[in-house]
């Protein structure tokens, strides 16, 4: 880095020319300019403590009241999710799940590997039992395809009731 090889000072000049020229204003100065003056100087000084233990007091309060939102013991979550098990070292991935028993089954489901099937490669033509179907059918809503059915007769309906705008804008 670059750096000057005498320090520079505002006024260097003028002390040269008129030596002692500071003292000889401050001496002219009066007593309660002169008061004046200090005053202000340690006030500047002081202004910055006083913002600091300003700051200080109003984050300390602000740290009392964080204390009181810690929540309580009793109502932690007694599990640890796996995102965090996992992010610990502490998740243990080789266990079997167990699932809810299919229907008619008296033993709950296994999902290792190698116990499981994919219905579509199974079979492609018939992925769910007629049991199976009647029981997903009970849950359907609107199809896709009603849907389009019913926006195509309201935009027919539109059409044919209103003005049709020549010059779309």
């Amino acid at each position: 880095m670059l750096r000057l090889s005498c320090k520079r000072q505002a006024g260097g000049l003028l002390e040269t020319i008129v030596p002692g020229y500071k003292d000889k204003v401050w001496n002219a100065y009066s007593r309660e300019y002169k008061k004046f003056l200090i005053q202000r100087q340690n006030d500047q000084f002081e202004a910055g403590i006083a913002a600091h233990k300003r700051w200080g007091s109003m984050l300390t309060s602000y740290k009392a009241e964080e204390k009181k939102f810690e929540p309580s013991w009793k109502s932690r979550k007694p599990s640890v999710d796996w995102r965090r098990q996992e992010a610990r070292g502490t998740l243990w991935a080789g266990k079997f799940y167990e699932g809810p028993p299919c229907p008619g089954a008296v033993i709950p489901s296994d999902y290792t590997p190698g116990n499981t099937f994919d219905r579509l490669t199974h079979d492609i033509r018939e992925p769910f039992s007629e049991k199976e179907w009647a029981e997903r059918k009970q849950y359907r809503h609107w199809d896709m395809v009603h849907l389009l059915y019913y926006g195509i007769g309201g935009f027919f309906l539109y059409r044919l009731s209103g003005e049709w705008p020549v010059v779309w804008c």
